[in-house]
């Protein structure tokens, strides 16, 4: 037995929670506004998205995407990063023999 836990909080405690936001267009600097935020883990950039660890993003997600489109970023959509059982397993396993 590795660990004992739901579905969702095996996924949450491997990967974070996370949402990935698509940008109409890159926007330069963003980065780090959004970093300033208190309830940001970390943030990953790559052209025209960002993915954002929060602590949590059901309450979090409105005031990110305010940040975001108060400091002029064009937003297409937000959607959280998911990952299925399977690599929450995988993960466990190799965490496990080491």
């Amino acid at each position: 037995l590795l660990r004992v836990d739901t579905p969702a909080g095996l996924r949450a405690s491997l990967y974070g929670q996370k949402v990935t936001v698509e940008l109409a267009e890159p926007a330069p600097g963003l980065a780090e506004e959004i970093r300033a935020l208190p309830f940001v883990t970390s943030v990953e950039t790559n052209h025209a998205s960002i993915t954002v660890e929060l602590k949590d993003p059901d309450h979090n997600n409105p005031a990110l995407i305010n940040r975001l489109v108060g400091v002029g970023a064009q937003v297409r959509c937000v959607r959280p990063v998911e990952h299925s059982l399977e690599d929450a397993y995988l993960a466990l396993v190799s965490e496990g023999r080491q």
